[in-house]
């Protein structure tokens, strides 16, 4: 199996990430791991990468270990919109966004503070921006919409 190395400058919540300076090297698994939260031990002699990919799936590098000279472990956390990000792009539906401000019971704040809901259009394509992603499911029994 091999594993591809990467240098990602974008910021973790943006779809489109821009990998630069690959670099591929063999990788052995020797028994089964976490594909959510790996870790893995590579030899290389300079380490200068923050990002990587697996069999398809993409990690950011959240710890780097040097156990030798050339041997380095790295803890790798699952970028979720890179490795589902073809599947992502397919989305269609609808943005609702809310403000929800809380206070303490015994505060009275001058202002409302019930939450603010706000219906948004949603594009057929995610903006190539920053973004946070929630998907909210509500399939009740007899209700027909897919």
């Amino acid at each position: 199996m091999q594993i591809y190395l990467y240098k990602c400058l974008d910021d973790k919540n943006k779809l489109n990430k821009t990998l630069t300076n690959e670099k591929i090297i063999d990788l052995n698994i020797r028994k089964l791991f976490n594909f959510d939260t790996p870790t893995i031990k590579i030899k290389i002699d300079n380490f200068d990468f923050n990002y990587v990919k697996i069999d398809n799936r993409y990690y950011f590098v959240v710890n780097k270990n040097y156990i030798a000279e050339s041997l380095i472990e790295l803890n790798l956390k699952c970028d979720l919109l890179m490795t589902y990000k073809n599947d992502l792009l397919k989305c269609s539906g609808e943005v609702v966004g809310t403000v929800v401000h809380s206070y303490s019971s015994s505060y009275n704040p001058p202002h409302r503070t019930n939450p603010d809901i706000k219906k948004y259009d949603f594009p057929s394509t995610f903006p190539d921006t920053p973004l946070n992603v929630v998907v909210v499911a509500n399939n009740r029994k007899g209700d027909t919409n897919e």
